[in-house]
């Protein structure tokens, strides 16, 4: 039986802004990628800061409208290293001088709707929606077709709204891998020092700190409070987030002040899916994720 890893599905509305010379869509434009690739062209990749960012695989199907692909961070700096946990043993990488480290990152691009709709694979070592979004921007002006790809987290719920019903807080929980605490400092100093003196002294791949108030005495306005604001203004603006839980146990204004939990990351359209790895490399089956990832959008978007 092949071995599976969980992986997160995010969804974004995807509104790409057309130069006002163009004639073409964003569908020309990945028909244009895709012949980069087919023409070994060296301006199929886009440099970002210290990587690369390719997308390859492309996949268009004009029966169903969408697209399918792959977003390829490369990084050509220091390796990492292999270790066999039986015995300890530790050997290279080795690489030859136009080889670098690849992290596939797999989605899908619907254009079946007037609003598009991206599935996008979360890898936290892979690709980022931002990266995407800058090698379409890249290759569209290029191409002179669009200049700008706007994208935006689809949620079932308004957030800002959500954070006026919560009045005195009773208790918090969040969970962060311990890949993601160094972005916790992005939300909060404290945050991040507490989760992280935990993940040292622990050794533990999930940190969860659980937090309890008396909120019959009321925290309202304290320093807890505002920490949560701050918390919550930075996930409204986020793409990806790096918290695993945070919930918030809290009166609701809406409910008489009754207590409520609130999940704050259940607010947005999100897939956990089990996907299969190939045996020697460990590396996704793109197959069957994408399989998967086509079964999810049809089933949350009917798309």
């Amino acid at each position: 039986m092949a071995e599976k890893k969980d992986r997160i599905i995010n969804y974004f509305d995807i509104a790409p802004k057309y130069l006002a010379s163009s004639t073409e869509t964003i569908i020309d434009l990945f028909t244009k990628i895709n012949q980069l690739k087919i023409d070994k062209d060296p301006a199929r990749f886009e440099q970002y800061g210290d990587k690369y960012i390719y997308i390859t695989d492309i996949v268009i199907n004009k029966t169903t409208k969408q697209i399918d692909g792959k977003v390829l961070h490369i990084r050509k700096d220091a390796f990492p290293e292999l270790m066999d946990i039986s015995d300890d043993k530790i050997r290279d990488v080795e690489a030859t001088k136009n080889e670098g480290i690849v992290e596939k990152t797999h989605f899908i691009l619907s254009y079946k709707k007037k609003e598009m709709t991206l599935s996008f694979e979360h890898n936290q070592y892979g690709a980022r929606i931002s990266d995407f979004t800058f090698y379409l921007e890249q290759k569209g002006l290029k191409n002179g077709i669009l200049d700008k790809i706007l994208y935006n987290p689809i949620s079932r719920d308004n957030l800002t709204s959500v954070r006026k019903r919560i009045k005195n807080i009773s208790y918090i929980v969040a969970k962060v891998h311990k890949d993601n605490i160094k972005r916790i400092k992005e939300y909060d100093e404290d945050l991040f020092s507490a989760l992280k003196t935990v993940e040292e002294a622990t050794y533990a791949e999930y940190v969860t700190l659980e937090l309890k108030y008396d909120y019959v005495k009321g925290v309202q306005g304290t320093a807890i409070r505002s920490k949560l604001d701050k918390i919550i203004d930075k996930l409204i603006k986020s793409t990806s987030i790096p918290f695993n839980k945070l919930q918030v146990k809290a009166e609701d204004s809406e409910s008489n002040n009754l207590l409520k939990d609130f999940d704050l990351l259940n607010l947005w359209y999100r897939s956990n899916l089990k996907v299969e790895l190939k045996d020697k490399s460990k590396t996704i089956v793109s197959v069957d994720i994408l399989e998967k990832m086509r079964s999810e959008l049809n089933k949350e978007f009917g798309l």
